[in-house]
């Protein structure tokens, strides 16, 4: 298997600005659930978490918005494009299915 593959991106110029803002909506709502903008905090993540039933939702909501934050500036300088595609797809696939059967 080819390492650089999964570290690198040779993608157009529309998937470049797709990427970016991408990454910039991520790390726009990653931030906050670490309290550096606005008034959100890590603990009102844990206890959204803990409403809907999420097990330990306070590593929970660190993870949340660790991959937020990070995953999303990763995206930005396009590290590990493909990877954290298929991460935040099927987080989202997670919460969607979550979701439906709630």
């Amino acid at each position: 298997m080819d390492f650089k593959k999964f570290m690198t991106t040779d993608a157009g110029w529309g998937m470049f600005c797709l990427r970016i803002v991408t990454g910039i909506i991520f790390i726009g709502h990653g931030l906050p659930k670490f309290g550096w903008i606005g008034d959100r905090t890590l603990a009102g993540t844990a206890g959204f978490l803990e409403s809907i039933g999420v097990p330990m939702p306070m590593a929970g909501a660190f993870l949340v918005a660790f991959f937020e934050t990070f995953g999303g500036a990763f995206l930005v300088i396009g590290l590990m494009a493909c990877s954290l595609a298929l991460m935040f797809e099927g987080a989202g696939k997670a919460s969607l299915d979550r979701k439906l059967t709630s």
